[in-house]
C-alpha cells in the first residue's frame, strides 16, 4: 500500500508489519505518526490481558512479534520516537529526557521516572554551573589585565551655552561583565548588588564566595542554588551525597553532615 500524504493519522490497519519510509520529513509528529500504523499488536491479542507482561508474551508468541521499519531517508537518524518517558516527563527539556533514559537503561531497575528526570537535571545544571565557573574564572583573570572603564552620560541643551550639561545620569553598571553578574547570581548575590560591582570587584567576590568550605560551601546548581549547605535540608543533601558525580561537592557534604 503506497500513499503520499494519508495513511499517516486515524489509519488503522493492525496486520501492517512493514514500514517504508520513503519521504524525508522535518515534522518529528509525521514520522511518529507514519511509524505508527505498524506498532498496532494484530486484533484479539492483547484483549483482556491485564499485566504488560502478558501483553508482550502475547505479542511476541503471535504473527506480528514486531514492525520493521526501513527508512531510505533519514528520518530515524533526525527524529526521535515517543517514549513512556517523554509522556511521564512534563516539562522536562529533551537533553533532561534522553539522560533519564539513558540512566534507566543502564541501571535496568525500575523507578519513579519524575526523580530520574530530577536527577538528570540536577546532573546538568551541576556542569552547567562548573562551565559559568570557568568562564568567570577566566573572564576575572582577564579582567585583571584590563583597566577598568566607567561610563557617565549626560545630555546637553543645544540652545544654552556651548557645552554646558543639563544633568548627569550616573552608571548603571559597576562595570562587571555579564557572565561575571550571571555567576555572582548562582553564588546568591542579589543582582542588583552584582551588577553594582566593577570587574575587579566581581572578581574578588567570586574569589571569596567560591572558596567557602564545608557548612558555608555555596551550591552552584538546582532548586537550592545559591544556598550555604548548612541552610540545604539534610534529606537532599543525603541523597546529593550519594547520586551527584562531584567530588568537590561530595566532600562539602560530607563535612556538614558529619558535623
Amino acid at each position: 500500500l503506497v500513499g503520499v500524504g494519508c495513511f499517516l493519522e486515524g489509519f488503522d490497519a493492525p496486520a501492517t508489519a512493514c514500514i517504508v519510509m520513503a519521504a524525508p520529513t522535518k515534522s518529528e509528529l509525521r514520522y511518529t505518526q507514519a511509524v505508527g500504523r505498524g506498532t498496532r499488536p494484530l486484533s484479539g491479542i492483547v484483549d483482556g490481558l491485564e499485566t504488560a507482561s502478558e501483553r508482550r508474551a502475547a505479542i511476541a508468541a503471535s504473527d506480528k512479534p514486531y514492525v520493521t521499519v526501513l527508512d531510505f531517508v533519514g528520518n530515524s537518524g533526525r527524529h526521535r520516537l515517543v517514549s513512556t518517558v517523554d509522556v511521564l516527563a512534563g516539562d522536562a527539556n529533551d537533553a533532561d529526557i534522553a539522560a533519564a533514559v539513558e540512566d534507566l537503561r543502564e541501571s535496568g531497575d525500575a523507578e519513579e521516572v519524575q526523580a530520574v528526570i530530577d536527577r538528570a537535571k540536577d546532573v546538568r545544571e551541576l556542569r552547567e554551573a562548573q562551565e559559568a565557573q570557568r568562564r568567570a574564572e577566566a573572564e576575572a583573570r582577564r579582567a585583571r589585565l584590563r583597566a577598568n572603564a566607567q561610563y557617565n552620560a549626560r545630555t546637553v541643551n543645544p540652545f544654552g551655552p556651548q557645552g554646558s550639561p543639563d544633568y548627569v545620569e550616573p552608571a548603571f553598571r559597576g562595570g562587571a561583565s555579564d557572565k561575571q553578574v550571571a555567576y555572582l547570581v548562582r553564588l546568591g548575590v542579589a543582582e542588583e548588588t552584582a551588577s553594582g560591582y566593577t570587574r575587579r570587584q566581581a572578581g574578588a567576590v567570586i574569589d571569596k564566595l567560591s572558596s567557602q568550605e564545608g557548612r558555608e560551601y555555596i551550591m552552584r546548581f538546582g532548586k537550592h542554588g545559591g544556598k550555604r549547605l548548612r541552610d540545604i535540608p539534610e534529606p537532599y543533601l543525603t541523597w546529593a551525597q550519594k547520586n551527584i558525580d562531584n567530588v568537590e561537592l561530595v566532600r562539602h557534604i560530607n563535612e556538614t553532615l558529619g558535623e
